[in-house]
């Protein structure tokens, strides 16, 4: 079975190298089990030609991952994210069309949330993310149109 997109956040830490988590469930999530090569091998066999592939990785191990999506997919567009205004992007969205031919792009940063630091345990979303999160907005309009 083939699919129009995938979207896929494949575990990042080494197991070998990182703190073991007391929450099995939270370890299972984040240390990687299975190799990249792995991952990008099956997104590329499941997706149909010129389809969508959407992966949430950490920007420190996007070396790691690069060289693995280049060799299948193409038409890059990266979208960092961002906690908060005036903070480095821990995270980044890639984009990437099967068989895509466009020049990689890089987006603006996607902000989650408004002000500097967190100030009181409530939702302090930024617009645009409240939007994405209750279904009134969307991640990337420029989709529709390649």
């Amino acid at each position: 079975m083939q699919f129009d997109h995938i979207i896929a956040n494949p575990p990042y830490f080494d197991g070998l190298s990182s703190t073991s988590s007391f929450n099995e469930g939270r370890d299972t999530s984040r240390v990687i089990n299975t190799p990249l090569a792995d991952w990008v091998l099956v997104m590329a066999q499941r997706l149909k030609q010129k389809g969508w592939a959407h992966l949430i990785y950490r920007v420190d191990r996007f070396d790691k991952l690069f060289p693995l999506l280049n060799a299948r997919f193409g038409s890059f567009v990266l979208t960092p994210i961002v906690p908060r205004v005036g903070r480095d992007a821990e995270l980044i969205i890639i984009h990437m069309r099967k068989s895509g031919k466009a020049a990689l792009r890089l987006e603006s940063p996607l902000c989650l949330h408004e002000g500097v630091k967190h100030l009181a345990d409530c939702n302090d979303y930024t617009n645009k993310v409240e939007d994405i999160l209750r279904g009134r907005g969307e991640l990337t309009s420029w989709i529709k149109n390649n």
